[in-house]
This record gives structure tokens, C-alpha cells and sequence, in this order.
């Protein structure tokens, strides 16, 4: 016994639809709708963007143009991790952008590195003792995670669970610190990017890795075996970074995918290009620099949909004067924390934000209720049977 529906014979389409179950169509008509408008002005991976605004972060002192700001990490809120200088004291000053304001959490001679959904933030100070401290800011307190005395330890980032990674005592180390221990790695280089699953990678003078589950995995080099790191991780697993490439030697953006290293080239043919962040949706930022006839190059890029953008180039509304601007980190939001430079000589923190193309929800929404409609006029033409065969 089967079931079908029978339409009226004046159009192939609904010939074609009288085949198969009125709702197998609709559920497919509407897939095709929203993937094709609506979803692609919803969802962060297919947002249409035609253009994004600047804002201005400012200084933790800004009595002079002297005092700069730089931005490191950007949390899914779109707050911000990164460090300043001020007047007060020599050596910069971490600190975390939320709400519009920016708040000193380090004082004297430290950085912050990372931030996570909870606004905790993670870094280093320099202690009396004259070496790096890795720290971990939360709700106001400082705290110390460093496994050893007299060494230098850094803290390069921290996920929503709160586990921390970074540099351990030596160049061979890693650290990973969770639930109040810290676990250290011989990985041959530092531990700079962690996710949410409490896997993170990192390099050094050899090779790129990954950490899943505490299985380190060496994920190798390009063409000539130079050195490979490791700087972002995304919740996919998928890790970001930069080889050096054997000829013309210059770093390619190499991003680490379902066990596959990928060269995804350089932003220009002997710069050096490397990826320092990655989100859900793929999209990277990073930062690449060269020599030209008129000095050193040295430029933050957006990649995505297989091509780079300069963050100069980039089609943002209040742009102005800024110029130079370096991209560091990026949320699943598509907001993109670094710095850049204004006219009047100022460097500071930056938070550039897309701004969605209204068009595309327009037209996702009329499309969508347009094919439903179509289909439910079909639907309520057809004349259902039942046959045997």
C-alpha cells in the first residue's frame, strides 16, 4: 500500500511534488529558505556583512598619546583581555575591558593574554624576584599559578571551565592548570591555545602540536621542516598557527583540521603570515609582515572564504584615521579584538564589530514564507488516494 498525492497536471512541479509526501516537500522547501536568507543573516559562520564598526577601547591613562593600549584576548560577550601603559608606574598593566570601561587588574609590569565567557582573565606579572608569574584574575582576586619558585611562567589561556595553559619553567615545557593543579608537559614548546574540552596546542623550534585527552600529537611541519607553532584553538578542535616553508623561506598560515595540516598560503607572496586565532565558523585573524622599498610591512589580516583581508581594507563605517590595526583575537560573534593607530599618533585597544546585512534578513524571511505558502497551496489542491500494487 502506498500513499501518494495526485496534482493538478498543469505543471511539471506538481507532478513532481504529487511523488513523494507533502511533507517531505515543505521540510525541504523551508531547509532551502533558510539556508538560502534567514540563516545566513542569523548564524555567525554565513552572516552577510557589509560592513563593521570601530570602537575605541581608549587607556588605562589617557593623559598622553604616549600611553598605548593593546588588546589580546575577546571573550563571547565581547568582552576584552590585554594590557596598557600608564603614568603611574613603569611597564604595562593588564587589563579587562567590560561594560565600557577598562580596569587595571595587574598592576605594575604585567600582561593579560586571555579571557574566557566568565570574564576571568589569565597572563603574567613580573614579581620582585624579576621573573614572570602566571596568574589567573577571577571576580576581583589575583592568583599566583606558578608551579615553581625562581622560574619564568607564562598563562596564555583559559576556557569556561576555567583551565588555564601556558609556558612551564623551560623552553621544553607546557603547563596545564585545572581544579587548582598544575600538570606540566614536555611538549618542546610552549602551550598557547585551549578549548572547551580541555584539549590545547602550542609549538616550538620543531613542530606544531595538540593535546587531546593528555595524548600530545605532533602535527608536524611544512616542506623544509622549519619551526611550527600553534596559537588558536577553536571548539571544533580545529588548531591555527604558522610554518616556516622552505622556499622562498617566509611562515604560511597553517591551520590543523580533522588530522590534516593545511597550508592556507601567506597574505602576500613573501610575508610571513601568521594565524593567532580561530573561531567556530573558521574565520582566522593574525597578523603579516615583510620588507618592502619602503621599510617594514607589518599588517593584521582577516581570512576567510579562502582569501585574506587587511584589516585596513576592511569595510568599516567609523574607520576615520585609524590605520596599522592588528587583529589577535576573534569570538564565534565574528568581533575581533587587537589595535591600531589613529592620526593623531594614539595606539590603542581596538574591539571591531560586523554588522549584519539587514537585506539578508529580509529576503530570508520572504523567501520562507513564500515557498511555505506555495506549498500549502499545492497541498491544498491535490486530491489524496490510497493504491495498491
Amino acid at each position: 500500500m502506498k500513499e501518494y498525492f495526485i496534482l493538478d497536471k498543469r505543471s511539471h512541479l506538481r507532478l513532481a511534488l504529487s511523488k513523494m509526501s507533502f511533507v517531505f516537500w515543505r521540510r525541504l522547501l523551508l531547509n532551502i529558505a533558510l539556508s538560502g536568507g534567514a540563516l545566513a543573516a542569523l548564524s555567525p559562520g554565513v552572516r552577510a556583512v557589509v560592513s563593521y564598526t570601530l570602537t575605541d577601547l581608549g587607556s588605562l591613562d589617557n593623559s598622553s598619546n604616549l600611553y598605548s593600549s593593546f588588546a589580546t584576548g575577546i571573550n563571547a560577550s565581547g568582552e576584552v583581555s590585554g594590557y596598557s601603559y600608564t603614568s603611574v608606574s613603569a611597564g604595562s598593566h593588564a587589563f579587562l575591558y567590560s561594560g565600557g570601561v577598562m580596569s587595571d587588574i595587574g598592576g605594575g609590569n604585567s600582561v593579560a593574554n586571555g579571557i574566557n565567557d566568565s570574564g576571568q582573565v589569565v597572563g603574567y606579572i613580573t614579581g620582585i624576584d624579576g621573573f614572570h608569574h602566571a596568574f589567573l584574575y577571577s571576580a576581583g582576586n589575583l592568583t599566583d599559578l606558578s608551579p615553581q619558585v625562581g622560574v619564568d611562567t607564562i598563562a596564555y589561556a583559559i576556557n569556561n571551565s576555567g583551565q588555564v595553559v601556558g609556558k612551564g619553567p623551560t623552553f621544553s615545557n607546557s603547563f596545564f592548570y585545572s581544579g587548582g593543579v598544575g600538570t606540566l608537559f614536555n611538549t618542546l614548546g610552549a602551550a598557547r591555545a585551549l578549548n572547551d574540552s580541555g584539549n590545547f596546542a602550542g609549538g616550538g623550534a620543531n613542530f606544531a602540536y595538540v593535546v587531546n585527552s593528555g595524548i600530545m600529537t605532533n602535527f608536524g611541519t611544512l616542506a623544509g621542516g622549519g619551526p611550527a607553532h600553534g596559537y588558536g584553538m577553536n571548539n571544533q578542535g580545529d588548531v591555527v598557527g604558522a610554518a616556516d616553508f622552505s622556499f622562498p623561506s617566509a611562515y604560511d598560515l597553517i591551520v590543523y583540521h580533522n588530522g590534516t595540516l593545511l597550508d592556507l598560503g601567506r597574505a602576500a607572496p613573501t610575508a610571513d603570515t601568521y594565524g593567532y586565532d580561530i573561531n567556530a565558523t573558521g574565520q582566522i585573524v593574525g597578523e603579516y609582515r615583510y620588507t618592502s622599498m619602503s621599510g617594514l610591512v607589518d599588517q593584521g589580516f582577516l581570512y576567510e572564504n579562502g582569501s585574506f583581508t587587511d584589516m585596513d581594507s576592511l569595510p568599516i563605517i567609523n574607520l576615520g584615521t585609524w590605520h596599522d590595526i592588528f587583529a589577535t583575537a576573534i569570538n564565534d560573534n565574528g568581533q575581533i579584538a587587537g589595535w591600531g593607530t589613529d592620526g593623531t599618533g594614539r595606539t590603542h585597544a581596538l574591539l571591531i564589530s560586523p554588522v549584519p546585512e539587514p537585506a539578508a534578513f529580509a529576503f530570508g524571511v520572504t523567501l520562507t514564507a513564500g515557498l511555505v505558502a506555495l506549498s500549502r497551496r499545492y497541498y491544498s489542491r491535490a486530491v489524496t488516494r490510497r493504491t495498491s500494487r
